[in-house]
């Protein structure tokens, strides 16, 4: 949890309004009592002729004493987005994200830094741990990794590392999603898609949708991959055994009408009870 941040009056401050500006020290004045919260400072700075102003709080940085180990955060991260930013909106970086997002990995990667930058935050390192079987010495090997506040912060590599450890953890569940988006994908290439907003049901037509899954149906098949061969084999040859199983079953299924329509009866039932399953639930499995 964030602590919260208590401003005094008198309190010197390091303020930047925009993310690349310098920091520049002001003096805090007064603190605002409306929403939204905004507090009074003045400019010390010899080039800002004493300017007061309301500004909103998350412009103040740092205060003004520890501004040499603000520098140094700063730098810190610079050197790890600057190692990342060739993976930013990257097939393996875009699959990384679907990965998160379909997990609770988001309980513990900071999803911002991974969507953004493509860089690896953790948020529990005990959790990351446990879940990843990643340990925190291995992801600090990583060129500019650093450790921060029980945090893990490193760049665009160990970020695939993590989603590919994920991926191999909770391979079922991923490749079960990914089987469900491709029957969606087929069936909305046909037909479309509807979604409900504000303004009501709206709907997508099927053209726009092809062109969608051109985008991600290639993270998907990425995903895959990360799950590992042995389970999408060991998945593909369940598929392939329960598709022979209802083909026998359709052929016993068949046998059995035409015994009962022959006036076989006797026959009939002994070959539905040597079948196992009822005749009615076998009709209702190839229903659904």
């Amino acid at each position: 949890m964030q602590q919260k941040i208590e401003f005094e009056p008198g309190d010197l401050w390091g303020y930047r309004a925009r993310a690349r500006d310098d920091l520049t020290c002001v003096k805090v004045l007064k603190i605002g009592t409306k929403r939204p919260a905004r507090i009074k400072i003045r400019f010390l700075d010899d080039e800002y002729e004493g300017h007061e102003d309301w500004v909103p709080p998350s412009r103040l940085k740092v205060r003004w004493d520890d501004r040499a180990r603000f520098f140094a955060a700063e730098q810190r991260w610079r050197a790890v987005e600057d190692a990342s930013a060739e993976a930013v909106d990257t097939l393996e970086a875009k699959t990384c994200i679907l990965v998160l997002e379909h997990l609770r990995a988001l309980l513990y990667v900071d999803w911002r830094s991974a969507d953004r930058f493509a860089v690896l935050r953790t948020k529990n390192l005990v959790s990351f741990e446990a879940e990843t079987g990643l340990k925190h010495e291995d992801l600090l090997a990583y060129s500019a990794a650093y450790s921060e506040d029980d945090q893990i912060v490193a760049a665009w590599p160990a970020l695939r590392v993590a989603a590919q450890a994920l991926a191999r953890v909770n391979a079922e569940k991923l490749l079960d999603l990914a089987d469900q988006e491709e029957r969606d994908r087929q069936r909305e290439a046909i037909y479309g898609r509807h979604y409900h907003s504000r303004s009501g049901v709206q709907y997508i037509e099927p053209e726009i949708c092809i062109e969608v899954d051109r985008e991600y149906a290639p993270q998907w098949e990425l995903l895959r991959t990360w799950c590992g061969a042995e389970i999408r084999a060991r998945r593909d040859e369940l598929a392939e055994l329960r598709g022979e199983v209802a083909r026998l079953s359709g052929l016993v299924e068949a046998a059995i009408t035409e015994l009962d329509e022959a006036g076989s009866r006797k026959a009939a039932r002994r070959l539905e009870g040597e079948l196992g399953v009822p005749l009615n639930l076998i009709r209702a499995s190839r229903e659904t």
